[in-house]
């Protein structure tokens, strides 16, 4: 216990550690890597898709969003099981364990159609 107590006191201010994903801050090379790999690797596989990373306040996790007009002809555990497994294999443990959740929807889904 003791050593988890002096890692936390050599922390920065939690405001200082926050990240939208987006900005200028440390999980931002992490969001932006995480977006191209997907957009990337699902293309190849001939999805078109569209992903949005949203930084979890106050934790180091993040959130993902990934649409794509393709997923209509896969079943929810299909479509997770694809994106997980592109994550799976351009990540380590200790990466993957940064992204709270993958949501996948098709367009129609988000608009709630």
């Amino acid at each position: 216990m003791a050593e988890v107590k002096s890692r936390r006191a050599h922390r920065a201010p939690r405001a200082s550690r926050r990240s939208t994903g987006t900005s200028g801050t440390s999980s931002a090379p992490f969001a932006a890597r995480l977006r191209q790999v997907l957009v990337d690797d699902l293309k190849t596989a001939g999805i078109n898709a569209e992903v949005r990373t949203e930084a979890v306040p106050t934790t180091k996790l993040h959130r993902v969003l990934v649409t794509a007009r393709q997923f209509k002809q896969l079943p929810p555990s299909e479509r997770q099981d694809l994106v997980w497994r592109i994550v799976g294999r351009h990540f380590n443990q200790e990466e993957q364990l940064l992204i709270s959740m993958i949501v996948t929807l098709t367009p129609d889904e988000m608009a709630g159609k």
